[in-house]
């Protein structure tokens, strides 16, 4: 099991970070992480649903980190 992580910033202020699970398929040539855009538009859900940011999410930075 992977983890991917979704940093959402707004300058220098971290609002919320949101850890994802993958899990690779055993055939490696198969293996497609989750894309970025899905993983992002769920940070955005979350900000949302926590009341920590609303659309359109003007000035807020999102960052994709996967875990090795």
């Amino acid at each position: 099991m992977k983890k991917i992580f979704v940093d959402c910033r707004r300058g220098a202020e971290i609002l919320a970070t949101y850890e994802f699970a993958w899990q690779p398929p055993l055939d490696a040539r198969a293996a497609t992480a989750l894309e970025q855009d899905e993983l992002i538009k769920q940070a955005k859900t979350n900000l949302t649903d926590e009341r920590r940011a609303f659309p359109p999410y003007d000035g807020i930075a999102f960052d994709v980190r996967y875990s090795q």
